[in-house]
């Protein structure tokens, strides 16, 4: 289970890492062409360019809303588990484990929010 998560979360880490490294290496140069590259994306029914930040903050915040309600169903079954455990020690501490992993879960997408926001900030200019 626990590879299983690593390699979901290295899935999504490591593109990010890369995209991270290309920016940083590329210098303040990149920021324009990925700005410039996305403002010629074209909407299909009118012909008019597409906000593009409208489209990265509704994208963010739709991520952001799915990892939360996991996150919360994860901390309701972590609870429910918790409590009907009946005192056995192997199923409190699997109880706990899904507690603590949810949060932990929570805080890494509220960081990631935060990360994300600043990046667009800089790309868009704002």
């Amino acid at each position: 289970m626990k590879k299983t998560i690593i390699k979901i979360a290295g899935a999504f880490a490591l593109p990010m890492l890369v995209m991270g490294v290309v920016f940083l290496a590329s210098g303040d140069n990149a920021f324009a062409q990925v700005r410039e590259g996305l403002n010629k994306v074209q909407n299909a029914n009118t012909g008019a360019t597409a906000n593009v930040d409208d489209i990265i903050s509704k994208s963010i915040n739709f991520a952001l809303m799915a990892i939360a309600i996991v996150s919360v169903f994860m901390l309701i079954l972590g609870g429910f588990k918790y409590t009907t455990s009946n005192g056995d020690s192997a199923k409190v501490t699997s109880a706990k484990n899904t507690i603590m992993y949810s949060l932990i879960g929570l805080l890494i997408a509220i960081f990631a929010y935060a990360i994300v926001n600043f990046v667009v900030n800089k790309v868009t200019g704002n």
